[in-house]
């Protein structure tokens, strides 16, 4: 061209174009747009070649040129996907253009390079006399290979994109946590934050930050002070495991993240929830001490009443042989509700707690309930029995909302003084039926409170001649009024007595719809 100055102001142009724009694709029209201007060209066009060895073009100006491009006989772009520019005259390709003038014309190819090999072609068709031999053809180069290198960036970038959200995918599905930490917190996944009760705020948090949080959330944070700052300072494998404030149990294990020399660019921890081991690690453990301990006195007394009747060189009076077979028929009750305890608790474990449920008035319900629990405390205490909504019916296992109501009561009278009171209370709230066992004992302290209800957990008793029982009892009833679809609590003051209750749902039915 004329003009140098002109030149390096275009290629200038060019280059803010492709530099600045976040896809090379989105501008690549508006590229060969100007090249198009500025040679005022016939046809712009850029071809990519294919695996199968086919040249497919990307974008062109005129729309043209691809069509005739791909006429031509491949031969003529053997010397370009070497390396090599070329500028031929049309007249080689007699007759394949189009062209009034074949002569004025020139064909322009560049070889379209990326880093380290040759993808494409660039193609420009102009008029002889726009061309200046030397000049243009480097402007061209230039020009095609800033091309080359914006999509290849692109390319990459694409790339970089696709892996980087294929391995964010991978990891927030894993059913682990993990955490990456150098100074600070490098990275978590969804589970990692969802497991420490964590906001998105934390990532990139001084891992003091971090720390803190995982002290705050501990039911013993002096253990995980030190359990943190061991695995700051250990260098090989290491894991711990902490108790939540929500009673979660959670495990790290450490491992350190390595390039591919070996060198170690960060720690990472591995984060699982080993609650349920945990409650199982717990159940086997307190099975086997109610194997060992509690079952024992029962099978002690059953074994040495037994054995006293079976004696040949002592005459038993009739009252003392009925006293001596009444403790064994007490004594394989207490066992006989022991196993029945434990099958409960551990079908309660495994979901598969199954429930036998027919339709039944409150008040019907209610009375044969009262009536059973009359009887079987009537030396122990007071026990009443206020049921409003009697006509309302729900739909509920008879049997074992009856144990929850019996267990409660159980409770107060085992734990309450002497002739102790319990009350029952039974009404329709809204869409569901309110139970409420409200006694006089001497209640229940706000730390035990919030625990009596998971298994095993015991009160313990200001009586000390009051037998301990598996501390499932309460477990039990929890899962029983859950499978119901219902929800149970407890609420109580120190000297002044306890009130347990429980909802069940209600169905929105009165008696005339079931029953005559």
């Amino acid at each position: 061209m004329e003009n140098t100055h002109q030149s390096v102001n275009f290629l200038k142009e060019i280059s803010n174009l492709l530099v600045r724009s976040p896809s090379c694709s989105c501008v690549l029209s508006d590229v060969l747009e100007l090249i198009t201007d500025f040679w005022q060209a016939e046809e712009v066009t850029i071809v990519i070649k294919s695996k199968q060895g086919e040249f497919l073009p990307i974008a062109g100006v005129t729309g043209k040129t691809p069509q005739y491009m791909l006429s031509l006989p491949k031969t003529i772009f053997l010397s370009t996907m070497e390396g090599q520019a070329e500028k031929i005259s049309c007249k080689k390709v007699k007759g394949k253009l189009l062209l009034s003038d074949e002569g004025n014309y020139y064909l322009i190819f560049i070889p379209l390079w990326t880093s380290n090999k040759i993808i494409g072609i660039f193609a420009l068709l102009t008029e002889k006399k726009n061309i200046d031999a030397e000049l243009d053809l480097t402007i061209l180069e230039v020009i095609t290979n800033q091309i080359g290198f914006s999509l290849e960036k692109e390319f990459y970038k694409e790339k970089t994109d696709s892996s980087e959200m294929r391995f964010d995918s991978i990891i927030n599905s894993l059913n682990e946590g993990i955490i990456m930490l150098q100074d600070k917190v490098v990275y978590c996944n969804s589970k990692a934050f969802e497991l420490l009760r964590m906001n998105n705020s934390y990532a990139n948090k001084e891992i003091d930050q971090f720390c803190a949080h995982l002290v705050k959330i501990s039911k013993n944070p002096s253990n995980t002070i030190i359990y943190l700052e061991t695995f700051l300072l250990a260098n090989s494998f290491y894991y711990f495991t902490i108790e939540t404030r929500d009673n979660r149990f959670l495990k790290f294990s450490k491992f350190d993240v390595q390039n591919v020399s070996g060198e170690t660019l960060c720690k990472g921890l591995l984060l699982s929830d080993v609650t349920e081991y945990k409650e199982k690690e717990r159940f086997k453990d307190t099975l086997i001490s109610i194997l060992s301990h509690e079952l024992k006195t029962p099978l002690t007394i059953i074994n040495g009443n037994a054995t006293s009747l079976l004696r040949t060189d002592i005459r038993w009076e009739e009252a003392d042989r009925q006293e001596f077979l009444k403790e064994i028929s007490e004594e394989c009750h207490r066992l006989n509700d022991m196993v029945g305890e434990l099958l409960a608790i551990s079908l309660i474990n495994a979901k598969k707690y199954q429930l036998h449920k027919r339709f039944i008035t409150i008040g019907s319900f209610t009375d044969k309930v009262y009536r059973t629990i009359s009887r079987a405390y009537a030396k122990q205490g007071n026990i009443t029995f206020t049921v409003k909504n009697k006509d309302d019916v729900f739909e509920i296992d008879e049997q074992k909302v009856q144990q929850v109501i019996q267990n409660l009561i159980d409770n107060a009278v085992k734990y309450g003084p002497r002739h102790v009171k319990v009350n029952v209370y039974v009404k329709r709230e809204g869409d569901r039926v309110l139970f409420i066992i409200k006694d006089n004992g001497p209640g229940i302290s706000k730390d035990a409170l919030d625990k009596i209800f998971q298994q095993y957990y015991q009160v313990k008793p200001e009586r000390t001649s009051i037998n301990k029982g598996s501390g499932l009892g309460l477990s039990i009833c929890k899962g029983i009024v859950e499978a119901h679809g219902g929800s149970i609590w407890a609420e109580s003051t120190l000297g002044k007595g306890s009130d347990f209750c429980f909802t069940l749902p209600v169905n929105k039915v009165k008696v005339g719809d079931y029953f005559e």
